[in-house]
Protein backbone atom coordinates (compact mmCIF):
# COMPACT_ATOMS: atom_id res chain seq x y z
CA UNK A 1 0.00 0.00 0.00
CA UNK A 2 1.32 3.50 -0.98
CA UNK A 3 1.08 6.13 1.26
CA UNK A 4 1.32 9.94 0.85
CA UNK A 5 1.17 12.75 3.06
CA UNK A 6 0.98 16.08 2.28
CA UNK A 7 2.85 18.74 4.86
CA UNK A 8 5.52 17.67 7.14
CA UNK A 9 4.37 20.04 10.08
CA UNK A 10 3.59 17.95 13.67
CA UNK A 11 0.47 16.41 12.16
CA UNK A 12 1.74 14.91 9.41
CA UNK A 13 5.07 13.88 10.90
CA UNK A 14 2.44 12.36 13.44
CA UNK A 15 1.11 10.57 10.39
CA UNK A 16 4.21 9.23 8.45
CA UNK A 17 5.28 7.76 12.37
CA UNK A 18 1.90 6.02 13.19
CA UNK A 19 2.26 4.23 9.47
CA UNK A 20 5.39 2.91 10.18
CA UNK A 21 4.66 1.86 13.14
CA UNK A 22 1.63 -0.63 11.85
CA UNK A 23 4.36 -1.88 9.32
CA UNK A 24 3.94 0.18 6.36
CA UNK A 25 6.69 1.72 4.84
CA UNK A 26 5.86 3.23 0.98
CA UNK A 27 5.17 6.43 2.25
CA UNK A 28 6.11 9.55 0.90
CA UNK A 29 5.70 13.38 2.71
CA UNK A 30 5.20 16.17 0.17
CA UNK A 31 6.26 19.82 1.92
CA UNK A 32 6.45 23.03 -0.10
CA UNK A 33 8.96 24.63 2.32
CA UNK A 34 12.96 24.78 0.50
CA UNK A 35 14.31 24.27 3.88
CA UNK A 36 12.18 21.70 6.13
CA UNK A 37 14.99 22.60 8.72
CA UNK A 38 13.65 25.86 9.53
CA UNK A 39 9.82 25.10 10.65
CA UNK A 40 7.50 28.47 10.96
CA UNK A 41 6.23 28.06 14.34
CA UNK A 42 2.88 29.48 14.64
CA UNK A 43 2.44 27.96 18.67
CA UNK A 44 2.68 28.56 21.86
CA UNK A 45 4.25 25.69 22.54
CA UNK A 46 2.67 24.47 25.89
CA UNK A 47 1.57 20.97 25.56
CA UNK A 48 0.44 18.94 28.58
CA UNK A 49 2.58 16.17 29.79
CA UNK A 50 -0.43 13.52 30.09
CA UNK A 51 -1.12 14.26 26.60
CA UNK A 52 2.30 13.63 25.49
CA UNK A 53 2.13 10.13 27.52
CA UNK A 54 -1.23 9.26 25.69
CA UNK A 55 0.09 9.60 22.48
CA UNK A 56 3.01 7.49 23.46
CA UNK A 57 5.42 9.61 21.71
CA UNK A 58 8.51 10.20 24.14
CA UNK A 59 10.65 14.08 23.86
CA UNK A 60 14.46 14.19 24.19
CA UNK A 61 15.12 16.55 26.99
CA UNK A 62 16.75 19.06 24.54
CA UNK A 63 13.20 20.25 23.26
CA UNK A 64 11.84 20.90 26.82
CA UNK A 65 12.45 24.33 27.88
CA UNK A 66 10.68 24.30 30.69
CA UNK A 67 8.12 22.45 33.10
CA UNK A 68 5.07 24.16 34.63
CA UNK A 69 2.89 23.00 37.48
CA UNK A 70 -0.15 25.57 37.41
CA UNK A 71 -1.67 28.52 36.39
CA UNK A 72 -2.93 31.74 37.36
CA UNK A 73 -6.02 32.96 36.25
CA UNK A 74 -7.16 36.41 35.83
CA UNK A 75 -10.75 37.62 35.01
CA UNK A 76 -10.88 40.99 33.39
CA UNK A 77 -11.72 43.06 36.90
CA UNK A 78 -8.06 41.36 38.35
CA UNK A 79 -9.83 38.66 39.80
CA UNK A 80 -6.94 35.87 40.63
CA UNK A 81 -7.17 32.21 40.58
CA UNK A 82 -4.32 30.44 41.39
CA UNK A 83 -3.76 26.20 40.81
CA UNK A 84 -0.86 24.57 41.71
CA UNK A 85 -1.33 20.87 40.89
CA UNK A 86 2.24 20.75 43.38
CA UNK A 87 3.78 18.49 40.68
CA UNK A 88 4.88 19.24 36.95
CA UNK A 89 1.32 19.24 34.23
CA UNK A 90 2.64 20.71 31.36
CA UNK A 91 6.33 21.33 29.18
CA UNK A 92 6.99 24.30 27.29
CA UNK A 93 8.67 23.44 24.23
CA UNK A 94 11.33 24.82 21.69
CA UNK A 95 9.06 24.32 18.78
CA UNK A 96 11.34 24.41 16.17
CA UNK A 97 13.37 22.31 17.77
CA UNK A 98 10.55 19.65 18.48
CA UNK A 99 9.55 20.06 14.81
CA UNK A 100 13.01 19.18 13.91
CA UNK A 101 12.93 16.36 16.29
CA UNK A 102 10.11 14.76 14.16
CA UNK A 103 11.48 15.22 10.92
CA UNK A 104 14.92 13.44 12.08
CA UNK A 105 12.79 10.61 13.18
CA UNK A 106 11.55 10.26 9.74
CA UNK A 107 14.65 10.79 8.14
CA UNK A 108 16.32 7.89 9.99
CA UNK A 109 13.61 5.51 9.21
CA UNK A 110 14.11 6.63 5.69
CA UNK A 111 10.65 7.86 4.96
CA UNK A 112 11.23 10.10 1.49
CA UNK A 113 10.20 13.91 1.91
CA UNK A 114 9.92 15.79 -1.55
CA UNK A 115 10.04 19.34 -1.74
CA UNK A 116 7.18 20.55 -3.84
CA UNK A 117 4.17 22.73 -3.66
CA UNK A 118 0.94 20.43 -3.88
CA UNK A 119 -1.10 22.17 -6.54
CA UNK A 120 -5.19 20.71 -7.29
CA UNK A 121 -3.34 19.12 -10.45
CA UNK A 122 -0.78 17.65 -8.82
CA UNK A 123 -3.56 16.42 -6.00
CA UNK A 124 -5.21 14.03 -8.73
CA UNK A 125 -2.18 12.40 -10.01
CA UNK A 126 -0.93 11.68 -6.15
CA UNK A 127 -4.31 10.31 -5.90
CA UNK A 128 -4.26 7.77 -8.70
CA UNK A 129 -0.95 6.35 -7.71
CA UNK A 130 -1.77 6.19 -3.86
CA UNK A 131 -3.97 4.19 -1.49
CA UNK A 132 -4.40 7.07 0.92
CA UNK A 133 -3.39 10.58 1.27
CA UNK A 134 -3.11 12.60 4.10
CA UNK A 135 -3.59 16.01 4.06
CA UNK A 136 -2.08 17.88 6.75
CA UNK A 137 -0.85 21.49 5.18
CA UNK A 138 -2.46 23.58 8.37
CA UNK A 139 -4.49 26.61 7.75
CA UNK A 140 -3.75 26.47 4.13
CA UNK A 141 -6.95 24.79 2.51
CA UNK A 142 -6.69 25.14 -0.98
CA UNK A 143 -6.26 21.45 -1.55
CA UNK A 144 -9.48 21.51 0.22
CA UNK A 145 -10.87 23.41 -2.03
CA UNK A 146 -9.89 21.97 -5.17
CA UNK A 147 -12.08 18.89 -4.13
CA UNK A 148 -14.55 20.53 -2.41
CA UNK A 149 -13.48 18.77 0.86
CA UNK A 150 -14.92 20.20 4.14
CA UNK A 151 -13.08 23.20 6.11
CA UNK A 152 -13.36 25.27 9.41
CA UNK A 153 -14.80 28.75 8.59
CA UNK A 154 -14.13 30.39 12.14
CA UNK A 155 -10.02 31.59 13.48
CA UNK A 156 -9.04 33.26 15.77
CA UNK A 157 -5.72 35.22 14.93
CA UNK A 158 -2.83 34.72 17.73
CA UNK A 159 0.52 37.14 17.98
CA UNK A 160 3.18 36.62 20.46
CA UNK A 161 6.37 37.87 21.24
CA UNK A 162 9.06 36.47 23.01
CA UNK A 163 10.11 38.98 25.85
CA UNK A 164 12.56 39.97 28.93
CA UNK A 165 10.11 39.73 31.59
CA UNK A 166 9.57 38.83 35.46
CA UNK A 167 7.89 36.00 35.70
CA UNK A 168 7.46 32.62 37.73
CA UNK A 169 8.86 30.09 35.86
CA UNK A 170 6.26 27.43 37.83
CA UNK A 171 3.09 28.46 35.99
CA UNK A 172 1.41 29.75 32.92
CA UNK A 173 -0.80 33.20 33.27
CA UNK A 174 -4.25 34.14 31.81
CA UNK A 175 -5.57 36.82 31.00
CA UNK A 176 -9.29 37.56 30.39
CA UNK A 177 -9.42 40.47 29.25
CA UNK A 178 -9.72 40.63 25.03
CA UNK A 179 -12.79 39.85 23.36
CA UNK A 180 -13.29 36.41 22.23
CA UNK A 181 -10.54 34.66 24.00
CA UNK A 182 -7.89 35.51 26.58
CA UNK A 183 -4.18 36.90 26.82
CA UNK A 184 -0.90 34.84 27.79
CA UNK A 185 2.77 34.94 29.67
CA UNK A 186 3.51 31.37 29.41
CA UNK A 187 7.58 30.98 31.35
CA UNK A 188 10.54 29.87 29.32
CA UNK A 189 12.79 30.30 32.28
CA UNK A 190 12.92 32.41 35.13
CA UNK A 191 13.66 35.53 33.02
CA UNK A 192 12.16 35.17 29.75
CA UNK A 193 8.28 34.40 28.55
CA UNK A 194 6.30 33.90 25.81
CA UNK A 195 3.96 36.80 25.90
CA UNK A 196 0.35 36.29 23.73
CA UNK A 197 -3.32 37.44 22.66
CA UNK A 198 -5.90 35.14 20.70
CA UNK A 199 -8.67 37.40 19.63
CA UNK A 200 -11.26 37.04 16.45
CA UNK A 201 -10.03 41.53 16.20
CA UNK A 202 -6.54 42.91 15.88
CA UNK A 203 -4.38 40.78 17.93
CA UNK A 204 -1.50 42.99 17.24
CA UNK A 205 -2.95 45.78 18.78
CA UNK A 206 -4.36 43.73 21.79
CA UNK A 207 -1.04 42.45 22.10
CA UNK A 208 0.39 45.68 22.40
CA UNK A 209 -1.62 46.89 24.75
CA UNK A 210 -0.84 43.84 27.06
CA UNK A 211 2.70 44.50 26.73
CA UNK A 212 1.74 48.07 27.83
CA UNK A 213 0.51 46.99 31.28
CA UNK A 214 3.17 43.99 31.83
CA UNK A 215 5.74 47.36 31.66
CA UNK A 216 3.25 49.43 33.66
CA UNK A 217 3.71 46.54 36.94
CA UNK A 218 7.35 47.03 36.14
CA UNK A 219 7.37 43.43 34.92
CA UNK A 220 9.30 44.28 31.63
CA UNK A 221 12.52 43.87 31.82
CA UNK A 222 13.57 45.30 28.09
CA UNK A 223 11.57 46.38 25.04
CA UNK A 224 13.47 44.29 22.56
CA UNK A 225 11.67 41.28 21.21
CA UNK A 226 13.87 38.76 20.92
CA UNK A 227 11.12 36.43 19.27
CA UNK A 228 7.63 36.82 17.48
CA UNK A 229 5.09 34.80 15.88
CA UNK A 230 1.44 34.91 14.41
CA UNK A 231 -0.85 32.74 13.10
CA UNK A 232 -4.33 31.60 12.21
CA UNK A 233 -6.08 29.16 14.45
CA UNK A 234 -9.27 27.73 13.21
CA UNK A 235 -12.21 27.06 15.80
CA UNK A 236 -13.01 23.54 16.03
CA UNK A 237 -16.45 22.30 13.83
CA UNK A 238 -17.51 19.18 14.74
CA UNK A 239 -19.50 19.26 11.43
CA UNK A 240 -16.68 18.56 8.99
CA UNK A 241 -16.37 15.14 7.60
CA UNK A 242 -12.76 14.25 7.50
CA UNK A 243 -12.15 11.02 5.86
CA UNK A 244 -13.35 10.81 1.72
CA UNK A 245 -12.86 7.65 -0.86
CA UNK A 246 -11.67 8.59 -4.17
CA UNK A 247 -12.18 5.63 -6.84
CA UNK A 248 -9.45 3.46 -5.27
CA UNK A 249 -8.00 6.01 -3.09
CA UNK A 250 -8.66 7.66 0.40
CA UNK A 251 -8.26 11.52 1.47
CA UNK A 252 -7.75 11.87 5.27
CA UNK A 253 -7.61 15.06 6.93
CA UNK A 254 -5.60 15.97 10.19
CA UNK A 255 -4.92 18.63 12.10
CA UNK A 256 -5.69 22.19 11.61
CA UNK A 257 -6.79 20.89 8.02
CA UNK A 258 -9.57 19.10 10.14
CA UNK A 259 -9.91 21.68 12.79
CA UNK A 260 -8.82 18.79 15.31
CA UNK A 261 -7.98 21.84 18.18
CA UNK A 262 -9.43 22.50 21.51
CA UNK A 263 -11.40 25.69 21.06
CA UNK A 264 -10.71 26.42 24.56
CA UNK A 265 -7.56 27.25 24.46
CA UNK A 266 -6.52 27.00 20.78
CA UNK A 267 -4.18 23.99 21.37
CA UNK A 268 -4.14 21.04 18.76
CA UNK A 269 -0.76 19.12 19.00
CA UNK A 270 -2.27 16.84 21.01
CA UNK A 271 -5.37 16.46 19.79
CA UNK A 272 -3.48 15.95 16.36
CA UNK A 273 -1.23 13.32 17.45
CA UNK A 274 -4.44 11.85 18.65
CA UNK A 275 -6.21 11.18 15.60
CA UNK A 276 -3.09 10.55 14.00
CA UNK A 277 -3.09 7.10 15.78
CA UNK A 278 -5.93 6.00 13.24
CA UNK A 279 -4.67 6.92 10.08
CA UNK A 280 -4.32 3.58 8.92
CA UNK A 281 -8.20 2.38 9.64
CA UNK A 282 -11.34 3.69 9.97
CA UNK A 283 -10.15 7.01 10.49
CA UNK A 284 -12.97 9.04 11.37
CA UNK A 285 -15.31 6.45 13.38
CA UNK A 286 -12.03 5.79 15.59
CA UNK A 287 -10.53 9.27 16.35
CA UNK A 288 -13.75 10.70 16.81
CA UNK A 289 -14.67 7.92 19.63
CA UNK A 290 -11.55 8.60 21.40
CA UNK A 291 -11.71 12.61 21.22
CA UNK A 292 -14.68 13.92 19.42
CA UNK A 293 -16.81 14.52 22.61
CA UNK A 294 -13.47 16.09 24.16
CA UNK A 295 -13.19 19.03 21.51
CA UNK A 296 -17.45 19.33 21.14
CA UNK A 297 -16.95 20.17 25.08
CA UNK A 298 -14.16 22.82 24.46
CA UNK A 299 -16.27 23.96 21.95
CA UNK A 300 -19.01 24.49 24.30
CA UNK A 301 -16.07 26.31 26.67
CA UNK A 302 -15.01 28.62 24.38
CA UNK A 303 -18.76 29.72 23.12
CA UNK A 304 -19.64 29.98 26.91
CA UNK A 305 -16.92 32.25 27.30
CA UNK A 306 -17.14 34.40 24.73
CA UNK A 307 -20.66 35.20 25.40
CA UNK A 308 -20.26 36.34 28.86
CA UNK A 309 -19.95 40.19 29.58
CA UNK A 310 -17.19 40.95 32.16
CA UNK A 311 -18.89 41.64 34.96
CA UNK A 312 -20.27 37.33 34.49
CA UNK A 313 -16.57 36.73 33.80
CA UNK A 314 -15.44 37.89 37.01
CA UNK A 315 -18.88 36.11 39.04
CA UNK A 316 -17.73 32.57 37.46
CA UNK A 317 -13.92 33.32 38.73
CA UNK A 318 -15.61 33.89 42.16
CA UNK A 319 -17.60 30.71 41.99
CA UNK A 320 -13.85 28.81 41.27
CA UNK A 321 -12.64 30.82 43.99
CA UNK A 322 -12.63 28.25 47.07
CA UNK A 323 -12.63 25.58 44.13
CA UNK A 324 -9.15 25.12 43.36
CA UNK A 325 -8.65 21.96 44.53
CA UNK A 326 -11.07 20.52 42.60
CA UNK A 327 -9.06 21.88 39.29
CA UNK A 328 -5.48 21.01 40.98
CA UNK A 329 -7.05 17.66 41.26
CA UNK A 330 -8.95 17.02 38.34
CA UNK A 331 -7.90 19.46 35.50
CA UNK A 332 -7.52 18.58 32.36
CA UNK A 333 -5.81 20.47 29.30
CA UNK A 334 -6.95 17.82 27.20
CA UNK A 335 -10.01 16.25 28.35
CA UNK A 336 -12.00 18.34 29.72
CA UNK A 337 -15.02 16.45 30.70
CA UNK A 338 -12.41 15.22 33.56
CA UNK A 339 -12.44 18.88 35.03
CA UNK A 340 -16.50 19.58 34.38
CA UNK A 341 -17.50 16.37 36.17
CA UNK A 342 -15.17 17.05 39.09
CA UNK A 343 -17.29 20.50 39.36
CA UNK A 344 -20.50 19.04 38.77
CA UNK A 345 -20.02 16.40 41.98
CA UNK A 346 -19.38 19.65 44.01
CA UNK A 347 -22.34 20.12 45.82
CA UNK A 348 -20.90 23.51 46.92
CA UNK A 349 -19.54 24.89 43.30
CA UNK A 350 -23.41 23.43 42.20
CA UNK A 351 -25.47 25.27 44.60
CA UNK A 352 -23.79 28.43 43.84
CA UNK A 353 -23.54 28.14 40.02
CA UNK A 354 -27.19 27.41 39.99
CA UNK A 355 -27.49 30.61 41.52
CA UNK A 356 -25.62 32.31 39.01
CA UNK A 357 -27.63 30.83 36.42
CA UNK A 358 -29.89 33.49 35.55
CA UNK A 359 -27.11 36.21 35.24
CA UNK A 360 -25.46 33.91 32.99
CA UNK A 361 -28.39 32.95 30.77
CA UNK A 362 -28.83 36.76 30.25
CA UNK A 363 -25.68 36.85 28.21
CA UNK A 364 -26.13 33.56 26.55
CA UNK A 365 -29.62 33.76 25.37
CA UNK A 366 -29.34 38.04 24.31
Amino acid sequence: MRIAIIGCGPAGCFAALNFLSLGYDAIKIFEKRENIFNPKVRCSGLISISGINRIGFPLKKSVILNEVRGAKLHSPSGIEVEIDAKKEKAYVLDRKAFDVYLLEKLLSKNVEIEKKNIRARDLRKILAENSKVVIATGTNYLLHNSLGLDKPWDFLIGAQYELKLETDPDFVELYFNVKDFFSWVIPVDESTARVGVCTRGDAISYLKKFVKKLERDSRLKSKKILDRHYGVIPIHDPKIRTEYSFKDSEILLLGDAASQVKASTGGGIIMTGIAAKYVAENYERKWRGEIGKELKLHLMIHNFLRKLSDKNKDRLFLLLRGNEHLLEKNGDMDFASKTLVALAKSPKFLMRFVKEIPNFAFDLLS
